[in-house]
């Protein structure tokens, strides 16, 4: 009797399928059933089919040895396969082509570092023109805005000309009328908040970012150029914002005012005394 009757009939002796030994053994189906027809063309390697026979031959409670054994007698000779390998030199290098790969690599390179220079030159040079025509725009708003005094020459009239009549006959006599005195009304008080009593200049060294209120009320919000000198009044206070205190000169009334540091500074408080607080 062949291994594969032996391993069939013991498993319809306990009852059992092809799928419940499958499950058990955890071995596919089909390999289950290549091993009971004896049919090893279907089985994988010949080491991988001797393992398969000993589970299912401990599975079904056979003795695995003898099985083993008929086995190995009866299963196919192995095929060794032999590797040849080639001692194969590595072709020579070719020192030119190598030189020009990294010669085109270098001038890439260079090309790609010019290309992206020129970019942010140009994009550099873009803001700075809206920065410049923003600021012309801005000192020409405030040009149009200034007040024009139209003052116009009084023509000489014509009536002045005209020769007064002179009367013959004396004039009559006429009485005086009786003078009504007016009453004196007071002027109203000027109150002090309503003076002006502070004036700020402010020069700019070097390009920088200035925010001014006078009296809380927003006057000027913007970047200014180095070389400007820009005038503002106000009745009590200044509260100014600048992004680099050392870029700007302060004048107060005609005196100069200093303000120390460096950097951004925000909130600095300019009263008719200096520099008040600072926040």
């Amino acid at each position: 009797m062949s291994i594969g009757l032996k391993l069939k009939k013991e498993r319809e002796a306990r009852g059992l399928t092809l799928k419940d030994a499958s499950s058990k053994t955890r071995i596919q189906e089909k390999f289950l059933d290549a091993l009971e027809k004896d049919d090893l063309a279907l089985l994988p390697n010949p080491v991988y089919v001797k393992g398969f026979l000993k589970k299912y031959a401990e599975f079904l409670g056979l003795d695995i040895k003898p099985l083993v054994e008929e086995f190995e007698n009866g299963a196919p000779p192995k095929i060794e396969q032999v590797i040849a390998i080639e001692n194969k030199e590595p072709p020579p290098v070719d020192s030119e082509k190598y030189v020009k790969k990294i010669f085109i690599g270098i001038i890439a390179f260079f090309v790609t570092v010019g290309i992206i220079f020129f970019l942010f030159s140009a994009l550099y040079k873009y803001f700075t023109g809206i920065k410049k025509t923003r600021v012309v725009s801005q000192q020409k708003k405030v040009k149009s805005q200034a007040p024009v005094l139209n003052i116009q020459k009084k023509k000489p009239s014509q009536k002045a000309n005209v020769a007064k009549p002179v009367l013959k006959n004396k004039p009559i006599a006429q009485k005086p009328l009786p003078k009504v005195e007016e009453p004196i009304v007071a002027a109203a008080p000027v109150s002090p908040s309503q003076i002006i009593s502070l004036n700020l200049v402010v020069s700019v060294r070097k390009n920088c970012r200035l925010s001014i209120k006078a009296d809380d009320k927003l006057l000027f919000e913007d970047f200014l150029i180095a070389g400007r000198s820009e005038q503002w009044q106000a009745k009590q206070a200044f509260q100014l914002s600048v992004s680099d205190a050392s870029a700007i000169e302060l004048r107060l009334n005609g005196k100069k005012i200093r303000l120390t540091g460096r950097g951004a500074r925000n909130n600095i408080l300019i009263t008719k005394d200096g520099i008040k607080n600072r926040f």
